[in-house]
């Protein structure tokens, strides 16, 4: 697929070409031990009466959408774009320059001893070696299995905290907490896909198992962030049209994982 300049904003905002802490490029059980050791506490916002104290487990099937910057021809020029991992645009295949590579990734994690399922998102960007040189965009999120979508409600970022690379808020929690409850007020991105929703025979395990196994594949992405196309008013990014050669952005299973 081709990611034109608005659904690269969005998808990577943030992720700069400066030294990244880590490569998140890895099976999730090499991650970082206390990488997602602080979300709990943001789960907690929305969910007052359940405990959610214990240590939360990350699943170890990871999905990742990725792009390499390849060339195309385009109005009798050699032109860079950055092409899905299953894109069938046409490239310039005398010319084998492979440029700089994005990974978008979803990880599925799980409270403890009260289980609660959500959903992170984190952007990566590395040079034409391969090396990690940027993290961007991450969210946290839930599912919504009736209706079809990630409702991503905090953002989040990279950092080392107590001498632990983890993700943390971005914002202090004092200030989420004021925010606790009022869902669309607080709701950051939201992906929509057919392939979240459950059906009323499917049980939550044959569920997950099902979008460890296929992916998930994402029509719509919608920006409620105050952004240079909207304004205050929420953005529609439809993947078919900002994406020309593709009816989705598809999260696959990482073909690495053990």
């Amino acid at each position: 697929m081709i990611i034109t300049m608005g659904a690269a904003f969005l998808l990577l905002q943030g992720c700069l070409p400066k030294q990244a802490l880590m490569n998140p490029d890895m099976p999730v059980q090499q991650l970082p031990r206390k990488f997602f050791a602080q979300l709990p506490q943001l789960l907690q916002l929305d969910h007052k009466k359940k405990d959610l104290s214990g240590t939360v487990e990350a699943d170890a099937n990871l999905l990742a959408a990725s792009f390499t910057e390849k060339y195309i021809e385009k109005d009798n020029l050699l032109t860079y774009s950055s092409l899905g991992e299953k894109s069938s645009y046409p490239v310039a295949d005398y010319d084998d320059m492979v440029g700089a590579s994005q990974q978008l990734f979803l990880y599925h994690i799980q409270t403890a001893p009260d289980k609660l399922d959500a959903v992170v998102y984190l952007a990566a960007r590395y040079n034409e070696d391969g090396k990690c040189i940027g993290l961007g965009s991450a969210y946290l999120g839930y599912l919504d299995t009736d209706e079809g979508h990630i409702d991503f409600l905090f953002s989040l970022s990279v950092k080392v905290k107590n001498g632990d690379t983890c993700l943390v808020a971005d914002k202090k929690l004092a200030k989420l907490k004021k925010l606790a409850g009022q869902h669309r007020f607080a709701t950051r991105i939201v992906f929509l896909s057919g392939d979240l929703k459950q059906s009323r025979a499917e049980t939550t395990a044959a569920y997950w198992k099902r979008l460890h196994a296929d992916g998930i594949r994402v029509s719509k992405v919608i920006e409620y962030d105050p952004n240079k196309v909207g304004g205050k008013q929420p953005v529609i990014f439809t993947i078919n049209e900002i994406m020309k050669d593709e009816q989705y952005l598809q999260f696959l299973p990482k073909k690495d994982q053990p």
